[in-house]
């Protein structure tokens, strides 16, 4: 139930969301913040990794909030994955780049099998080659 000030501020809520969300009234008093104040709430609770935790519960609160920031953690990975192929690290620390950055990885050695192939890699190093050029590498048996 609301009373006293609250009932006063729920009436331009609108414009306190943001304060009293960063108050931590999120948490104190869900209910009223999560009605009133949704979309405050669920970019606080969004920025503080709940989703991870509570992705269930979110999904009802705050529903597409955590896909939205799925995504928006994936196109930050792809860019600093984009930085570390140019930086070599594909080669340099392949282990961690395997499991960040596979597909960047994998489509940075398709740009580079053209020049593998003329420089004999396919002879040279068979296993990843057939892997990673292998139509590059049947063309240039032929």
């Amino acid at each position: 139930m609301i009373t006293g000030v609250w009932l006063i501020c729920a009436q331009s809520s609108g414009s306190q969301c943001k304060l009293w969300a960063a108050a931590g009234e999120c948490v104190r008093n869900p209910k009223f913040m999560f009605d009133k104040c949704n979309t405050e709430c669920c970019r606080q609770q969004v920025s503080s990794g709940i989703c991870g935790s509570s992705r269930e519960e979110m999904d009802k609160r705050c529903p597409g909030s955590c896909q939205a920031a799925d995504r928006e953690v994936q196109v930050q990975d792809h860019e600093k994955c984009v930085r570390w192929v140019a930086a070599d690290q594909c080669f340099e620390n392949p282990a961690f780049m395997e499991k960040r950055c596979k597909n960047e990885c994998e489509e940075h050695a398709k740009k580079q099998c053209s020049r593998w192939v003329d420089a004999g890699e396919c002879a040279l190093n068979p296993k990843f080659m057939h892997d990673t050029c292998n139509a590059e590498c049947c063309k240039y048996q032929v």
